[in-house]
C-alpha cells in the first residue's frame, strides 16, 4: 500500500470515529434530557437523503482532492495543488458540509434532538475555531491563488455556479 493511499485510509478511519463519537455524544444528551419522540414518521426517509447527500459529497471531494489536488485530506498528505472544481466551485469546505450532512441526516432519522445539538455545536466549532487557521495556512501556501478563491467561492456552499 503506497504512503499516500495509506493516509487515505486512516483519514477516513478516524473521520468515521470522529462522526461515530459526536454521534454517541448526542444520543447520551437524548438519554440524559429524555426529550419526548413526537416527530412526524417522514422523517426517517428525510434522514436518509441527507445521509445519502453527505455520503455521496464526501466521497466526490475526497475523489476530486486526490486526483486534481494530488494529495488527501489527510493533513499528513494534503493537496501540493489548489483544487477549485468538482463540489470545491460550491464550497471552499465541501468535507465540511459532508460530514454535517450525515450527522444531521443521522439526527433527523433517530428524531434525536441530542445529535442535533451536536450537529450545531460542531458547526460552530468548525466555523470559528478549525476553518480560520486552516485557510491561513492555505493562504500561506497557495498565496493569491487562495485568495481569489476565497472571493469567488463561499466557505460553506452556494446552491448554483457563480458567472466568472
Amino acid at each position: 500500500m503506497s504512503q499516500t493511499l495509506r493516509y487515505l485510509v486512516t483519514g477516513i478511519v478516524r473521520v468515521v470515529l470522529a462522526l461515530t463519537a459526536i454521534a454517541l455524544l448526542g444520543g447520551g444528551l437524548d438519554i440524559l434530557s429524555m426529550p419526548p419522540r413526537i416527530f412526524p414518521s417522514y422523517l426517517p426517509l428525510l434522514g436518509i437523503g441527507l445521509i445519502a447527500i453527505g455520503l455521496y459529497l464526501e466521497v466526490r471531494a475526497t475523489f476530486v482532492l486526490w486526483r486534481h489536488g494530488l494529495g488527501t485530506p489527510n493533513p499528513a498528505s494534503p493537496p501540493s495543488r489548489l483544487v477549485d472544481c468538482g463540489p470545491y466551485r460550491f464550497s471552499r469546505n465541501p468535507l465540511y458540509v459532508a460530514r454535517l450532512l450525515v450527522l444531521s441526516g443521522l439526527g433527523v432519522s433517530l428524531s434525536s434532538p441530542g445529535i442535533l445539538i451536536m450537529v450545531l455545536l460542531l458547526s460552530l466549532l468548525l466555523q470559528f475555531v478549525v476553518i480560520p487557521p486552516e485557510e491561513r495556512r492555505l493562504n500561506a501556501r497557495f498565496g493569491d491563488a487562495y485568495s481569489e478563491y476565497q472571493t469567488r467561492v463561499p466557505r460553506w456552499f452556494r446552491f448554483r455556479r457563480a458567472v466568472p
